[in-house]
C-alpha cells in the first residue's frame, strides 16, 4: 500500500494491508530478501509510511485515521498515536531534517506537529474540502498542499499565510512536489496532465504534459533530471524530462515565459521520454537516494514494479 526508502543503510519498507511492514536492502536476490519486521498494529487497512532522515524512525499512518511513530529497529511504540478527531488524517509529509511532520485531512485541515515530541504547532491551515497530499520544500520555509478542490496552495507554515494565489487546475489534484532546488512544483492531476509551477509566484510555466488517465504520484530524482508520474488509470509509470522542459523556459526570453509557453498549444508530450509497463492500478512511487533505483506499489494485484533509472525500464515484479 506504501512505499518508504531509507536515507541511510539502503532499506526499503513496505506497509502491506494485511497489517506487516516488510523491510529489505535491494540487491540481486531482492524478492528473497524481504523480512516481515513486525506486526504495525492495523490489522489490515493500512495506507502511508515513512523514515526519518537518520533511519531510526518509521511514521505509520492506517486508514483508521490514526498516526503512530515507531523506532525502526524493533518496532517500539515513541508515544501514543497521533488522532485528528473524527475525520482521522489522510496523508503525512515529513521536513527534510525530519524535525516537522504535516498531516492532512478530509475535512480540509493541515496542522504540524513536532515529531520528536508528538505535539502540534504552529497554526492550522484550513482549506475549504478535502487535502490529498502535503509537502515542504527542501529549504523546509515552504508547505505545499494539493487538494480536492483543484488547487493547489503555497503557504509560509510558521506564519500561517498563504505565499501566492491558489494555482488552480480542472480536477482534483492529488500530488505536488518541489523541485530539489525548490524554483518550481510539479503537480499530478486527475485529468492525467503534470504541469510545472514556478514556486515563488505560483504561476503555469508550460502547457499541460499527458502522462496518462489519471496522474496521481509524482517522484523527482535527486539530480531533478526526471520526474516519474503513476497513473492509476493507465497501468504504466511516465518518465518525464524535467532537465529539457525547465533547459528551454530558462533559455526563453522573459516575455515567452510570462505569457506564451503557458498558453503554447504545440505538442508537450515531447517531454515524455517513455512509458514504464507496471502492475495494475500503480499508486505510490519512490526512488533511491542515490537515484539508481524505484519502486511502484501497484494497488489492485498487491505488487511492487522495481524499475532500473538507468535503462528505464522494469527489471523485476515482487510479489
Amino acid at each position: 500500500d506504501s512505499i518508504a526508502w531509507s536515507p541511510v543503510e539502503g532499506k526499503v519498507a513496505v506497509l502491506c494491508h494485511n497489517g506487516e511492514l516488510l523491510i529489505a536492502r535491494p540487491g540481486p536476490d531482492m524478492p528473497k530478501q524481504w523480512n516481515a519486521a513486525f506486526q504495525t498494529d492495523r490489522q489490515r487497512q493500512n495506507q502511508q509510511v515513512a523514515f526519518t532522515q537518520d533511519g531510526r524512525t518509521l511514521v505509520c499512518l492506517g486508514r483508521d485515521g490514526k498516526i503512530l511513530v515507531r523506532e525502526a529497529e524493533n518496532g517500539s511504540i515513541r508515544y501514543p498515536p497521533l488522532k485528528a478527531g473524527v475525520v482521522g488524517f489522510w496523508s503525512f509529509t515529513l521536513s527534510g531534517d525530519s524535525r516537522h511532520m504535516a498531516t492532512a485531512t478530509v475535512d480540509g485541515v493541515v496542522r504540524i506537529w513536532d515529531l520528536q515530541e508528538g505535539i502540534p504547532v504552529g497554526h492550522v491551515l484550513k482549506h475549504p474540502t478535502w487535502v490529498y497530499r502535503c509537502r515542504f520544500s527542501p529549504d523546509r520555509e515552504t508547505l505545499v498542499t494539493a487538494g480536492h478542490d483543484g488547487k493547489v496552495r503555497l503557504w509560509d507554515w510558521k506564519l500561517g499565510e498563504l505565499k501566492a494565489e491558489p494555482m488552480i487546475h480542472p480536477r482534483e489534484v492529488y500530488d505536488a512536489v518541489f523541485s530539489p532546488d525548490s524554483n518550481w512544483i510539479l503537480s499530478a492531476c486527475r485529468d492525467g496532465n503534470l504541469r510545472i509551477w514556478d514556486s515563488s509566484r505560483g504561476h503555469l510555466l508550460a502547457p499541460p504534459v499527458k502522462v496518462g488517465q489519471q496522474a496521481f504520484n509524482v517522484a523527482i530524482t535527486p539530480d531533478g533530471r526526471l520526474a516519474l508520474v503513476t497513473s492509476s488509470g493507465s497501468d504504466r509509470v511516465a518518465v518525464v524530462d524535467v532537465e529539457k522542459l525547465v533547459a528551454m523556459l530558462e533559455e526563453a526570453p522573459a516575455y515567452e515565459r510570462e505569457h506564451v509557453f503557458p498558453n503554447h498549444l504545440g505538442k508537450p508530450t515531447e517531454f515524455v521520454i517513455t512509458h514504464i509497463p507496471t502492475g495494475k492500478s500503480p499508486r505510490a512511487v519512490v526512488i533511491a537516494p542515490d537515484g539508481g533505483m524505484a519502486f511502484v506499489a501497484d494497488a489492485l494485484d498487491d505488487t511492487l514494479t522495481v524499475i532500473d533509472l538507468a535503462t528505464l525500464a522494469a527489471i523485476d515484479t515482487i510479489d
